[in-house]
């Protein structure tokens, strides 16, 4: 337990965690900013039409905020970077405790397991609040400027599917839904953090770790689209594409079979760095 209070403190008091977040609000904001001026230049047209249309749905909070939204850039750039961001706080540390020979006197203190499972909680927690938080902090800014409407099942909001996972929810309770994705959000940057982290124990640069997630993040992405290109009714296998919504039908036993793949792998390389790590 005591290792596990050192390694939070760590992850959370230091300068690179309030970088990372601090970028994932600007990317929020900036997002916020966008939709913002697209509504003022709307404004005339929406209260002329909103008697007759559900014109008023497209600039409603829960069809604003950054995770549905499709027109500004921040959006666009942090989903892009969500592994960055999550990552960039706490993943590389022990790359970097390594380079130093740090490690090896606090193994000796601590021992080999309580170590490596009290720094994989850390840079998971550390993921998952940088990406979470960005996320809740966009709702609450977004909701400070844009009015609270139910969501209309026959209105087609940007990034809500018909079949999509929690669709039926959204119309229902959006409050809930937005609490959902948030933490499934959350997760895979925590899962995304910890992938960097794992990466650092195998391959001795800590650029490269980061380079490997992202390729594979992205990359998924790419070969996805090539091989549902024009099938609208895919269901989402990309962690890129079910994370920021794009576009095909999310599956929620996909998602939860590849986060629950990431973490069993994670927890495989984990054990066994913890068995055949040399202290000496």
């Amino acid at each position: 337990m005591k290792m596990i209070k050192i390694e939070l403190k760590k992850a959370f008091t230091g300068n690179r965690f309030w970088l990372a977040f601090g970028i994932g609000q600007f990317l929020g904001i900036s997002s916020i900013l966008t939709v913002y001026r697209s509504w003022l230049s709307q404004r005339e047209y929406i209260q002329y039409w909103e008697d007759r249309f559900p014109v008023r749905q497209a600039y409603t909070l829960y069809n604003v905020w950054i995770l549905n939204e499709q027109l500004s850039i921040g959006r666009t750039l942090f989903f892009f970077w969500l592994p960055f961001l999550a990552a960039f706080p706490f993943a590389a540390s022990y790359y970097q405790e390594e380079k130093k020979k740090q490690l090896r006197l606090v193994l000796v203190r601590t021992g080999r397991r309580e170590y490596f499972r009290a720094k994989y909680l850390a840079v998971f927690l550390s993921g998952f609040v940088v990406i979470s938080g960005t996320l809740l902090v966009n709702l609450a800014i977004s909701a400070a400027f844009f009015p609270w409407e139910k969501p209309l099942p026959f209105y087609p909001y940007f990034s809500i599917l018909e079949n999509d996972f929690g669709a039926a929810i959204f119309y229902s309770y959006p409050s809930l839904y937005a609490g959902m994705y948030i933490l499934i959000e959350g997760i895979f940057g925590g899962l995304l953090a910890n992938f960097v982290f794992v990466c650092t124990m195998y391959v001795k640069n800590q650029f490269l770790s980061f380079g490997i997630v992202l390729l594979v993040y992205v990359g998924a992405e790419a070969i996805k689209n090539i091989l549902f290109v024009g099938n609208l009714k895919a269901q989402e296998i990309s962690v890129y594409g079910f994370l920021r919504g794009s576009g095909y039908v999310r599956n929620g036993w996909i998602i939860l079979g590849e986060g629950l793949f990431f973490l069993l792998i994670q927890l495989i390389l984990v054990e066994k760095q913890v068995n055949t790590y040399e202290i000496y």
